[in-house]
């Protein structure tokens, strides 16, 4: 499930519209980017925050100790019993914290970074290939 470039594995999270694709993102996921996932743009309607849904749906089948959703369940217990509101031990919990999945989901701001890509660019072309290959039937 993904290829390589320069010995380095790459997941792609869609892979319909590969061959009209302009552009994508890379993200890497995990406190050293180990978990590469590349998300081709659909020509017209992509923007960031799709791709990250996009990207955290591929890091729940293949990383899924990325989240730290437990962690921010955690905190809010933690803030309630402190003695404070509901609203402010959420969003205290919830601190330097990306939610993911339609809020289901929380990885470390610090533990996931993105990157524009473009043709030419060796992982770019080689995300498009693996698409072109593996399409999917939408």
């Amino acid at each position: 499930m993904g290829f390589k470039v320069d010995n380095l594995l790459y997941h792609v999270a869609q892979t319909f519209y590969a061959e009209d694709a302009t552009n994508g993102w890379l993200f890497q996921f995990g406190a050293v980017g180990t978990t590469r996932i590349i998300v081709l743009a659909e020509p017209g309607t992509s923007n960031l925050d799709d791709a990250l849904e996009a990207a955290a749906e591929v890091v729940a089948d293949v990383a899924p100790g990325v989240f730290a959703t437990d962690a921010v369940l955690d905190a809010y217990h933690e803030n309630l019993l402190a003695g404070a509101s509901e609203e402010d031990a959420q969003e205290e919990a919830e601190t330097d914290m990306t939610s993911v999945l339609s809020g289901n989901e929380y990885i470390p701001s610090w533990e996931w970074y993105v990157a524009d890509i473009y043709p030419g660019d060796p992982v770019f072309d080689g995300a498009v290939a693996y698409a072109v290959e593996n399409q999917d039937d939408y």
